[in-house]
């Protein structure tokens, strides 16, 4: 049966170059330091104790007055975890409450529910509702019979494109993929597209928007739409963008893994974007939805409203906690008498600092130097040290939970493996599969069940432990010794944790690693690279010829010159050139501790922990945001 098609609208609702001076200025005090911060007796995980702030607080429609019954022993909030909302996008919530038996009971109407930062959002009828500014974050969290759930994290963007079916936008929709285009029409007005179909198994019918301008959709992670469907038949559905092709001709590609079956309960709905399936241009022409029938029927889909969701992640770089490398958060393997630097005094005034700038990501080393290992006679990995766990537990338990600003954690310090262990993980399997099984994963599981963790970087510069011209310039391993263990080491983090995002960043030689694809095909969400320009220079995106999403994980001026005004240039131009040119991302380096007075640190030398004082630099990136709807994470 030939697919007949019609589209009816009716108004509705609507050297070689030498390493960067960070590496080389890796020479650390040996005095003794304070011992570690005791957590006994601290909250537990995701505690909502003494949160900053005003707390919005809505009780549920139901009779308020009733004091629950007692026997509960858990509480959850759900949608659990981190959401990325439009300001568009209301999030219907749901309370669960355990009892002691073992069953769960929907007391959504009688929990209370708080909002931290009202600017963000509120909720209204046991929905958030995302507030109109975006570039905000906040938690939620539900209490009920003196119980508390682990908060959810969420954060809110300006949608990077919306449709709403204005006057003089173009539809084109056509019957099956071979058939070319049956109908043009310009829409009037505010309302919703009506596509009444009917057809046999397999038919597709197909509605075009074109982008003009085109725009860029390298970000792009979800394509939402509002969507209802009347019909005796479900529809499958794929999202694709319009994307020039080597030879200069557009062509539509098809967005890996978002099929999805849109029962005839259709209702609100999104697409989410895998970046390795995503082709993504900076320049798509247009973004195509394509409905197929699963079976011989007919019916009406509406569409109400489509956008697209985008955000463009910054953060700062922690350049090692009170400069304490390789012992801030735990003993060094081989220097135990330096002590452990860590105070959560200095993290909650580094954290408060990055909340008052809406600068919400924090990029901290972990194992660099092999800190906080235990390790054999053969100085392979067999553990790691109590105070290690105790604490990062802290730092992502108990500090990061009061503030809306999210980690990511930067695992091995590539070029650092020669200070402390013999064999390397990257090149002896023996040694690399202690590290991964004794270390690297116990502690990907332990803390990305958090929302604050947004990512994992799983080595820095990894160019510093290759040997050549494209690596080091000296000795080392090979790129396929390199390129196995980053294979590796992102599968192991994917099946201990799959909705992290993964990466590595590349270092010594810019965009250059990149470009040449050493860092693809290893399973990455992402990929990130370092570079240091005075101008704030930066590869373009189509140079690197990835189509893949792209953040520059460090970044800032390349003269070893304290000089705050080419800093603030320097760090503006990197950031204004990111954002324009279809990266995901920028983190500038870095975050110093008071006192420190060297060419890249972004807090002022007379600062103290008590009155941390920003620079001209850190400065612009409050500014950025503060003019910028879709900053995240």
């Amino acid at each position: 049966m030939r697919l007949v098609l019609a589209l009816v609208l009716f108004a509705a609702c609507a050297a070689p170059p030498e390493p960067n001076s960070r590496e080389r200025d890796a020479e650390r005090a040996t005095e003794s330091l304070p011992g570690p911060f005791s957590t006994e007796n601290v909250p537990g995980p995701f505690s909502t104790e003494s949160l900053p702030g005003p707390l919005s607080n809505e009780k549920g429609p139901g009779p308020n007055s009733v004091v629950p019954s007692p026997g509960y022993t858990a509480l959850k909030l759900l949608p659990a975890g981190r959401h990325v909302l439009t300001t568009s996008e209301p999030l219907p919530l749901t309370v669960v409450a355990t009892r002691e038996d073992g069953t769960n009971e929907d007391v959504s109407a009688q929990a209370a529910l708080t909002v931290r930062d009202p600017a963000a959002g509120s909720v209204v009828s046991g929905r958030f509702v995302p507030a109109a500014g975006g570039s905000r974050s906040t938690i939620v969290t539900a209490t009920f019979a003196s119980l508390t759930a682990a908060p959810i994290l969420v954060s809110t963007v300006t949608p990077r494109a919306r449709f709403d079916f204005e006057a003089s936008m173009s539809v084109q929709t056509s019957p099956n993929a071979s058939a070319s285009v049956v109908m043009v029409a310009t829409l009037a007005g505010h309302g919703t597209l009506r596509v009444a179909f009917s057809g046999s198994a397999g038919d597709t019918v197909r509605v075009t928007l074109p982008f003009s301008p085109p725009r860029s959709v390298t970000n792009v992670e979800r394509v939402r739409f509002l969507a209802r469907l009347e019909a005796d038949v479900d529809l499958s559905s794929r999202v694709s963008f319009l994307t020039p092709t080597a030879g200069g001709q557009p062509s539509y590609k098809d967005v890996a893994g978002t099929g999805l079956i849109a029962h005839r309960s259709l209702g609100p709905t999104s697409f989410e974007l895998s970046a390795a399936g995503i082709e993504a241009s900076p320049d798509a022409r247009g973004m195509q939805l394509s409905f197929t029938l699963s079976a011989s029927g007919a019916g009406v889909l509406y569409l109400d409203e489509i956008e697209l969701v985008a955000q463009f992640v910054l953060g700062l770089n922690l350049a090692w906690l009170d400069g304490q490398y390789a012992h801030d958060f735990g003993p060094s393997f081989h220097h135990p008498t330096w002590g452990v630097a860590y105070d959560p005094a200095h993290v909650e005034a580094i954290l408060a600092m990055m909340q008052g700038l809406g600068v919400r990501l924090l990029r901290v080393w972990v194992f660099e130097s092999c800190e906080g290992l235990e390790k054999d006679a053969a100085e392979r990995v067999t553990g790691v040290h109590p105070t290690f766990w105790k604490n990062f537990d802290d730092f992502v338990f108990t500090r990061l939970p009061k503030y809306d600003v999210k980690v990511t954690f930067m695992l091995l310090g590539a070029h650092h493996t020669s200070e402390c262990t013999s064999p390397s993980p990257i090149a002896d399997l023996a040694a690399r599969k202690a590290f991964l099984d004794q270390a690297m994963l116990p502690f990907v599981a332990r803390y990305t069940a958090s929302p604050w963790v947004w990512s994992i970087d799983l080595a820095n510069e990894p160019e510093g432990a290759v040997a050549g011209d494209t690596g080091n310039w000296g000795a080392g391993v090979s790129w396929e010794a390199m390129r196995s263990f980053l294979s590796e080491a992102a599968a192991g983090v994917k099946n201990v944790a799959p909705g992290v995002f993964v990466s590595a960043g590349s270092g010594w030689h810019g965009a250059d690693s990149v470009r040449a694809g050493r860092f693809s095909g290893l399973g990455f969400s992402h990929l990130d690279y370092h570079e240091y320009d005075d101008h704030g220079a930066l590869a373009s995106y189509t140079s690197l010829q990835r189509r893949a999403r792209v953040i520059v994980g460090e970044g800032g001026q390349g003269s070893h010159t304290r000089d705050i005004v080419l800093q603030e240039k320097a760090t503006s131009a990197m950031l204004a050139n990111a954002y324009g040119g279809s990266y995901w991302g920028f983190l500038p380096w870095a975050i110093e501790a008071p006192g420190v007075s060297n060419e890249f640190t972004l807090i002022d030398p007379t600062s103290s922990y008590s009155m941390l004082r920003t620079t001209p630099a850190l400065d612009a990136l409050g500014d950025f945001i503060r003019t910028h709807g879709d900053v995240g994470p």
